[in-house]
Order: structure tokens, then sequence, then C-alpha cells
């Protein structure tokens, strides 16, 4: 007998009361448990989806949505993910057309419009990591160091401001080559967006091309030397504009490998990893994991 669908949640992501969505979940018939520690959501989708559950939903943040999508795939069955946004972020579901609030990802959830989206991942070393949004490293990463040390129920989408403004004072340029496709770039930049998403930081679109089903990594390399150069890309994006830009360089492959002047930071779907890196391969695996989505989703 095929179980149930479970709701998988992070109680303390986000920062709005989530008795809605608990009540909600008991009207349709949905199971629900509550993760208890980092990686929880992980081994209970991997878990439910050896069991036989069909349909595993995340309800949190990134990386709520990031543990439990890995738990799917660690399963290795046809389950499918379903996301309730509850996070301050929420960058996933802006590519995949899931509204924020909890009414509309239950309705997207029972109207069951599926799609295989391709995974991303970045090898460091030994040590290899899925991603389903972005990677990024250089500014980005420093801005989730900083975002760590944030108390995002206090500040909400606000700790994306508070952290890019702390990291501005630690701003340094780095050199970065890229190798792709037998072909080499060599650039001075200040930040570098692998893109599966098309979005991070609670709505910036730092890969305004990327889409979760072409088969491609968008790599965006954001070029410059210092606070100005970075406040003038980071104009650009928010306005639409870096695709007309010579100080944005942008490139699309099913994988990259760089090499960076010195040790970064570097993040993928929010997690910052646990040691800065100066190399770095990126790879798309496409039609990898299927996910409930709206309409006009990328």
């Amino acid at each position: 007998m095929e179980e149930a669908p479970l709701i998988i949640i992070n109680a303390s992501a986000g920062y709005r009361n989530q008795s809605d969505i608990d009540e909600l979940a008991r009207q349709r018939g949905f199971r629900l448990v509550h993760t208890q520690y980092a990686g929880h959501g992980r081994e209970i989708a991997c878990r439910e989806a050896s069991a036989g559950t069909r349909l595993l939903v995340a309800c949190g943040g990134d990386g709520t949505i990031h543990e439990v999508a890995s738990g799917i795939l660690d399963a290795k069955t046809e389950s499918t993910l379903g996301i309730i946004p509850f996070g301050t972020g929420n960058d996933l579901c802006r590519s995949l057309d899931i509204g924020e609030e909890a009414e509309e990802a239950f309705a997207l959830l029972e109207e069951n419009l599926q799609v295989q989206v391709d995974v991303g991942t970045l090898l460091t070393g030994e040590d290899e990591h899925i991603f389903f949004n972005v990677s990024s490293c250089g500014f980005s990463g420093e801005v989730d160091k900083h975002l760590e040390e944030t108390d995002r129920s206090s500040w909400g989408t606000l700790s994306y401001l508070k952290s890019g403004l702390s990291a501005l004072a630690d701003l340094q340029p780095f050199h970065v080559d890229v190798y792709s496709e037998g072909e080499t770039i060599s650039v001075e930049a200040l930040n570098v967006v692998a893109g599966n998403g098309r979005y991070a930081a609670s709505g910036i679109p730092v890969a305004s091309r990327a889409s979760l089903t072409d088969r491609k990594l968008d790599l965006v390399i954001y070029l410059g030397k210092g606070i100005s150069d970075q406040l003038f890309n980071s104009r650009l994006i928010l306005q639409g504009k870096q695709d007309r830009s010579d100080t944005i360089l942008s490139l699309r492959s099913q994988k990259f490998a760089m090499k960076f002047s010195r040790p970064l930071s570097i993040n993928y779907d929010g997690e910052l990893h646990d040691s800065e890196v100066e190399k770095v391969e990126y790879a798309i695996h496409p039609q990898r994991l299927r996910v409930i989505v709206g309409k006009n989703h990328f």
C-alpha cells in the first residue's frame, strides 16, 4: 500500500507561523514530520522514499529543499519532490514558479504538474556536492559567511542586504582560469556564479538565462577589481541588464573547471563549504529529479 504524502518541515526555517501549514496538511491527509538537526531531512527523505512514499514535500528554505531532494536521490527511487516555501530566500521556488503562500503551494501539489529537472554537482578535491539551484564563490561566498552570523528570524529577507554590505568591506578581486569545451578564459573577477536556477539572495537574478531543464549550467563571472565595480555590476543585475554588459561574462556548458589565484569561500544552495578552495569542477546531470512545479517554471 502506498504511503500518504509526507511533509518534512524545518520549524526553524524562515520567520512565519507554521500553524497554517499544520492545518492545511491535516485537511488534505498529509503526514507531517519535523526535522531535529542538520541533515535530518535528508535521512527522513531517503528512508521514506525507500519505503515507497511517492511524494515527499520539503517545507522550509533552500537548505531544507536541498536536504529532502538529496535524500530522494540517495534512495534512487521514482519519488517526487514537492515544495512548500517556508524560508527567507525561497530562490529555487522562483525558478519553479511556486508562490510563497502556503495555500497556493498546496494547490500546486494537488494539480501535480511534474517535470524532470537537472541537478548540478561541484567537485572540490575529493569532495563532491549536489546543488539544485546555484553555487557561487568570491563575493557571494563572503556574503554567506556573514549570513551565517545573522539572525534570519529577526532580519528576514533583509538578512541578505545586511550580509552583502558587511561583505563589501572584505571584497578582494581574484584571478580565475576557466576551462570549458577545449577553451580557456583568464580574467580578473569579483564573483562567480554557477546557475542551474536563476535566483539567489532572495530573488536576485544572478543567472538570468538559466533553466532547470536545459541540460546546461550557466556560468556567470562578474568582472572587476574593487567595490565600485561590484556595485556597478550589482546595479546591472537588479536592472536586468547583465546580458548587455561587458563587465559580466556569461558562459553555458555541461562542464566547467576553474582555478583561482587564491583560496575562496564557496557555497551550494546557500550552504557554505567547510573550507576555502583554489580549484573547482562543475557538471550538470540532466533530468535527475522529478519535481512538482507551477505552469510558468523555467
